[in-house]
């Protein structure tokens, strides 16, 4: 009998996804007439990476692809390496109408949803969707955040963050858990490779997209002019020779990590040996994570990003620029209301100017950190419970209390 219902509902599978244009919404409402699949879905971006890649690595070690097919959820088409048993990846981009009906339904029918960067919102109430989120609170972009739909479990680093995710998320405070955030178990390892150049990774958070610029006209034509580049302090390429230079003579590298949505073909690195491109590309050429490539980074230059909690977990030195604070709020939003406010609740060397750059990097580049105990005192406040092992943390929460590997739901 037992046999006879599976193959019965793998004849549903085939016709739910074969049939030309049947309405999604048929799709689920059909779907969550049928038992849970053993199926954890899985979603990051890029794929494969972040804090579901470290909770995924984990369910690997554990042997759960031997129980559950355990499913990429992405848009785009997968080249990359051969995967795992029982390890697939479903492209949901819209262009497919076959795409679309067979991700409906199969989210509908999954036992899990482990989402980070994007929401794969979930349409059958016995399906259980965590969310491990990939970033803390510093911009205020409430369209996003309070579009996180139905969750039962949303992952935060320590208590400091269970009442401000709550609110920034709008859900119960109760489904939110300080189990660590699994990425940074890479940033407490012992196991760092050394390094014999000094490092520096720039990650600045990307500052006007296009249709931004038409809303706010006036900020981007001041853009324009103090940062042809995209980021602050560089306004041209003579700036660039003379970083190098620099960075030359003391056997130093600047990593320009900049935002996958931002144009770099005006970024011309090719002629400089010491300021280097370190995008998505450069990162799957060096087989590494980017949080793997952060552990041999010694400092880091940012603005209004949150890789500022997960650095302070590396004790290295942190430069902050936001001479655009007033411009910056504006166009995306921002929790604190002053450029004096965000100097106290963020410790860091700040910079504006050129000089303040090059200044940074020589104090790096000798050994100097003047804020750090100002600095390991954020880390205490926003990071302090975070272990070396939160995917672990996170993987036996789901075993205590959502079933995970045991009986059906």
């Amino acid at each position: 009998m037992r046999k006879l219902k599976k193959m019965l509902i793998r004849i549903i599978d085939w016709f739910v996804v074969h049939i030309p244009r049947i309405p999604p919404a048929i799709v689920v409402a059909f779907a969550r007439l049928l038992p849970l699949r053993d199926d954890i879905l899985l979603e990051s971006k890029p794929t494969f990476s972040d804090n579901t890649d470290a909770v995924y690595r984990e369910l690997l070690r554990r042997g759960y692809n031997r129980k559950y097919r355990l499913i990429w959820i992405t848009h785009v088409a997968y080249d990359g390496a051969p995967l795992p048993e029982n390890v697939q990846v479903l492209n949901l981009s819209r262009s497919r109408w076959d795409n679309l009906v067979r991700g409906r339904w199969i989210i509908a029918r999954a036992k899990y949803i482990i989402d980070c960067n994007g929401y794969v919102r979930k349409t059958n109430r016995r399906t259980v969707r965590v969310h491990l989120k990939h970033g803390l609170a510093i911009k205020s972009v409430p369209e996003y955040s309070h579009g996180i739909g139905d969750v039962d479990l949303l992952v935060v680093p320590n208590d400091y963050w269970i009442d401000k995710s709550a609110k920034e998320h709008l859900v119960d405070p109760a489904i939110v858990k300080p189990l660590g955030f699994p990425r940074n178990d890479v940033l407490l390892r012992k196991d760092q490779r050394a390094h014999e150049q000094t490092n520096i990774v720039w990650m600045p958070t990307y500052r006007m997209a296009p249709h931004q610029a038409q809303q706010f006209p006036e900020e981007a034509q001041m853009y324009a002019q103090k940062m042809p580049f995209g980021f602050p302090c560089i306004r041209s390429r003579e700036d660039f020779e003379e970083l190098n230079a620099m960075l030359s003579a003391s056997n130093a590298v600047l990593y320009l990590r900049l935002h996958p949505a931002q144009d770099t073909s005006q970024i011309r690195l090719d002629a400089l040996s010491n300021v280097r491109i370190c995008d998505n590309a450069y990162l799957r050429r060096e087989g590494k994570q980017l949080y793997t490539f952060l552990t041999e980074t010694d400092a880091l230059i940012s603005d209004y990003s949150s890789v500022y909690y997960d650095y302070l977990l590396l004790d290295k030195p942190i430069a902050l620029s936001v001479a655009d604070f007033a411009e910056y709020s504006r166009i995306t939003g921002l929790t604190i209301e002053s450029p004096q406010a965000y100097k106290t609740a963020f410790p860091a060397v700040y910079l504006y100017t050129f000089d303040d750059l090059k200044e940074f990097l020589r104090q790096v580049i000798a050994g100097e950190d003047p804020m750090r105990e100002e600095r390991n005192a954020a880390r205490e406040k926003y990071m302090g419970a975070q272990t070396d092992h939160a995917a672990a943390t996170i993987v036996d929460y789901l075993e205590t209390h959502f079933r995970l590997g045991g009986t059906d739901q």
